[in-house]
């Protein structure tokens, strides 16, 4: 039996990983911005998630894939929550 394709599946792998790349550069983005205006420094960041200056620097960098758990602790050591929201450029289509 093969398995179910779904949507992504339809998508090019070059646009995905694109978009994607798109997705995470913009959530760093945020956070480097929200640090800059706020004062935070790496440092204090990377203290308050429990992690060293370099490996935050990694992350904000996008040198690693994003979790939900990294980006859970990033705003937790901002004093900030998470609000995903979804907007759709085109009709969802329905795959069958």
């Amino acid at each position: 039996m093969k398995p179910a394709r779904g949507y992504a599946d339809q998508i090019p792998k070059r646009e995905l990983l694109a978009y994607q790349a798109d997705v995470k550069g913009s959530i760093f983005r945020q956070i480097r911005q929200f640090i800059k205006q706020h004062g935070i420094t790496q440092k204090t960041l990377a203290r308050r998630i429990g992690m060293n200056e370099g490996q935050l620097s990694r992350r904000l960098r996008g040198d690693y894939d994003l979790r939900l758990e990294t980006l859970s602790d990033l705003a937790r050591g901002l004093g900030c929550r998470i609000d995903v929201r979804l907007e759709c450029e085109n009709e969802v289509k329905q795959v069958e």
